[in-house]
């Protein structure tokens, strides 16, 4: 194999290890509503379980009541797809 190949093909496969972390690292969106155990981001519900920590954009604990609609918010997932964090842009 040439050197160019063999960097090619390092590439490819470092890529599709990658792909599945990057696939569960969450997105961004503003939350449009907020109930008992659920969040809704930009028109989709995400279940919020007993592991998952809410914090501001610091990183500190809040409340979940502190997050209205209209809060920009990213969400976390951990690997088996799973609501971990939910990081809310709250001015206090």
């Amino acid at each position: 194999m040439t050197r160019t190949r063999i960097g090619a093909t390092l590439a490819l496969l470092i890529g599709i290890a990658l792909a599945p972390t990057l696939a569960c690292a969450g997105l961004s969106g503003v939350v449009t509503a907020v109930g008992h155990g659920l969040i809704s981001v930009s028109g989709a519900d995400y279940r919020l379980e007993d592991a998952t920590e809410v914090v501001d954009a610091a990183g500190n604990p809040i409340w979940l009541p502190e997050i209205r609609p209209g809060t920009v918010v990213d969400l976390e997932f951990d690997e088996e797809g799973r609501l971990a964090v939910v990081r809310a842009s709250v001015v206090r």
